[in-house]
Order: C-alpha cells, then sequence, then structure tokens
C-alpha cells in the first residue's frame, strides 16, 4: 500500500513528471521495502564529524557527498556567475555530513531548502548541491529532480567508459552543498552561512593569491586565519614558518623570511587577542569583502587579440561583470557589465566574447589547452531586469570531461 501511494504522489506531483527511470538506490529502497532514502551531505566547514565516502552497492541506501574542495562545475545552468570549484575542492578536506531524507520527487531545490532549514540558515538563496562522480563535479540544477539528475549522470559515466565484459561498472557519486551564488552576501548578514559556507569558500581563492591586497591585510588575516585554526592556542607558534602556504596567499611567501612572517604574523595575533573562532572568520570575511573581487570566479587563460593586454589573464566573474585582471599585479584592467557582452562562442580550446554593439564591439579571443565551456547566467530575478547570457571558460580539474548538462562545443548566442 505505501509503495501505491508513494507512486501516485509521483505520478500527480505537482512539480511535473521524471523523465528518467528510477535510480539504483531507489530501486534498492523498494527491494528493502521501504521508501525512505537517506543522503549524507558534506559542507565545507572544519567540524569534527564522520568523514569519507560510501560506495553506491545494493547494500547501502546511504550515499555520502563529497568532501568541501571547489572543483569546476561544468553545468552551471541558471546561476548569477560561474564558480570555480575547481582548485578549491581539493584544498578543503575537513567535512562535517548530515543525513537528509531524499524523496523520489524531491527536486534540486527542495533539497536546498531541507538542508538550509536543517542548518538554520536565513535563506537558501545562492546555495546549490553538486554532484561529484568520478572525475567530474556538476552543480544540479534547481529544477531537475534529484534522482533523475543522478541517473542520468550516472548512466553518462557508464557509456563513456565501457566496462570489460561480464563486469557491471561500480560508480561511487557524491553530494555536497555550497554557495554559489554571492549578489547578495553580505558578511554578518547570516552567521550560520558565514560560518559554515563563505569562510571556507573564499579562503583558498585568497590563499591562490587571486585578491590585490596590503601588507597589513596580509598580515591581519594571516593571524586570524591561525585563530580560526587553533583558536587560543599558542603552542603552534613555532610551526608557523612551516605553515605559511596555510596562512599567506602563494605569490607573497618570499617578500619576507619565514622567521620574519613569524613574528609579524604572532604581532598581529596577540592585538585580537580575546576573539573566538567564530568572530575570527567573521572578522576575516569582512576585510575581504571590501575587495572589488570577493566572491568572485577566477579563472586563467592566454588571451591573443589585445595587444594593450597581458598574454596571461584572469578572468574574474562576480556580480559587477566579467572583469579582466593582471595575474601578476593584480590590477582590475576593465570590467565589462553582463549587459554589454552581446555575443559569446565557445569550443574545446577557445573562448570568444564580443562586448558592445555586435559590429563595432571589442572581442577578446581566450585560449587554453583545459577548458570546457560552462553557461553564466546574469539576472536580477525579483527587480524584474533584463538578463542576458555569457560563456566563460573554467579550467578543467585535471581530467575534467564534457557532460551532457553542459555546453557542447561549438557553440555560440548572442544576446
Amino acid at each position: 500500500m505505501s509503495c501505491n501511494l508513494h507512486l501516485v504522489g509521483i505520478i500527480i506531483c505537482r512539480n511535473g513528471s521524471r523523465k528518467y527511470p528510477p535510480h539504483l538506490v531507489e530501486v534498492e529502497a523498494i527491494q528493502h521495502r521501504t521508501t525512505q532514502i537517506f543522503h549524507k551531505v558534506y559542507f565545507p566547514d572544519d567540524t569534527d564529524e564522520v568523514k569519507g565516502e560510501i560506495s553506491l552497492s545494493l547494500s547501502r541506501l546511504f550515499l555520502s557527498l563529497f568532501p568541501f574542495s571547489l572543483s569546476l562545475c561544468l553545468s552551471l545552468a541558471p546561476v548569477l556567475y560561474l564558480m570555480s570549484v575547481s582548485q578549491t575542492l581539493t584544498e578543503m578536506l575537513c567535512v562535517s555530513p548530515q543525513a537528509f531524507e531524499v524523496e523520489s520527487s524531491t527536486k534540486a531545490k527542495d533539497f536546498c531548502q531541507n538542508i538550509s532549514t536543517r542548518l538554520m540558515l536565513k535563506a537558501a538563496e545562492g546555495f546549490s548541491l553538486f554532484v561529484k562522480i568520478s572525475d567530474k563535479v556538476i552543480s544540479v540544477p534547481e529544477g531537475d529532480f534529484f534522482f533523475d539528475f543522478v541517473r542520468h549522470l550516472t548512466d553518462w559515466i557508464k557509456k563513456a567508459r565501457p566496462a570489460k565484459e561480464s563486469t557491471v561498472p561500480s560508480l561511487t557519486y557524491q553530494v555536497f552543498f555550497m554557495k554559489k551564488l554571492w549578489t547578495h552576501t553580505v558578511p554578518g548578514k547570516d552567521q550560520m552561512a558565514d560560518s559554515i559556507f563563505h569562510y571556507y569558500q573564499e579562503l583558498p581563492k585568497y590563499l591562490r593569491g587571486y585578491h590585490k591586497c596590503s601588507r597589513d591585510e596580509v598580515l591581519q588575516l594571516a593571524a586570524l586565519i591561525y585563530r580560526v585554526k587553533f583558536e587560543d592556542d599558542k603552542s603552534h607558534f613555532p610551526s608557523i614558518p612551516k605553515i605559511l602556504k596555510e596562512l599567506v596567499p602563494q605569490d607573497l611567501i618570499r617578500q619576507l623570511s619565514p622567521d620574519d612572517w613569524k613574528r609579524s604574523v604572532v604581532a598581529y595575533y596577540n592585538k585580537q587577542a580575546g576573539k573566538s573562532r567564530e568572530e575570527a572568520k567573521l572578522t576575516f570575511l569582512k576585510i575581504i569583502y571590501k575587495w572589488p573581487t570577493f566572491g568572485s570566479a577566477f579563472f586563467e587563460v592566454k588571451q591573443t587579440t589585445e595587444p594593450n593586454y597581458p598574454e596571461i589573464l584572469l578572468i574574474v566573474i562576480n556580480k559587477h561583470g566579467v572583469s579582466l585582471i593582471d595575474p601578476k599585479t593584480k590590477d582590475i584592467l576593465t570590467t565589462h557589465p553582463f549587459t554589454k557582452i552581446s555575443n559569446w562562442s565557445s569550443g574545446n580550446t577557445y573562448f570568444h566574447i564580443t562586448i558592445g554593439n555586435l559590429v563595432r564591439g571589442s572581442k577578446l579571443l581566450c585560449e587554453t589547452s583545459l577548458v570546457t565551456a560552462a553557461s553564466v547566467h546574469w539576472g536580477e530575478g525579483r527587480e524584474g531586469k533584463q538578463s542576458c547570457m555569457v560563456r566563460a571558460l573554467a579550467l578543467r580539474s585535471r581530467d575534467l570531461g564534457k557532460f551532457p548538462y553542459s555546453t557542447h562545443a561549438p557553440v555560440n548566442s548572442s544576446k
């Protein structure tokens, strides 16, 4: 009877009908005479809870999600701007999983709302689910049924990598939850989001040296990062020279000797006496929030059309639009609002964008041997303003390939 009621619920679901057959996990649940399926979701904070991955097998109904580290999102469906998921996921190793019930009729948007409610976030706006399977990390479109997306993804992986005869390919997939849209993000507005997500997502980008900052800011931030790591424990001071990569942007480490860094960081740490770990996170965010590159996605590309720009550029995507940055000086060379981007085209090894009028507008051609095209959607939503679609390059994380949900190259679009 419960199965029949469950089936009826799916059929008459106001959210529409499923597009793909049930996922193996759904089948296993029915075989075990239960309709309850729990997904273990991981977050980027570093609390000490269960860590690890759980393989998809006939005896397991609990699926784990991936430890947070922003690997590139190949499918960016409708989002404000592309998030550089690529190198970050590998740098956020501590995670705190929780189990959430997922039904066959659960859409990604509902899943996100459930997680947001459990975590007591002020709102689910800007957050997204990501699925990691094999070597790919892909954003789940909010309008998709969760298990439809996973089923389609696993089927595609199996077809792309056929198993040997008489061997059933075993795929482990993992799900994680993180902030993707930063339009209205203001440090201090949602303390839970700051503590669990914002700090840990912005930290890797800062340490990779993408932001332009002063020496004083670097020392302040290093002391705050130390306090988040060790709080009031000063016993790790002697180890500061060994963990500079975890405290200071990688391109600035050689500006001082290890001992000078230690002395300066300790001095700034002592000035912050009495701060708690959570207060240190918030202070860190408030400092970098002042920068025009806060909440951005960063992509290193080679441009071949503009002689006045360096050959190697950082393409930065955030709420302001698409900016070009000199990776050496960190100076913003120019910023193009999304409304000024009139045309784009992309392929496996290039990205072509037209700014301004289609006839007289300027064009920028970027190249790299390790790229995938990803959609970026700029929309004003509730304000009712027009939106436009742009394309941006996303560096592949090692062996990342294309997935049907992402754009096939070559593609092009106009405003």
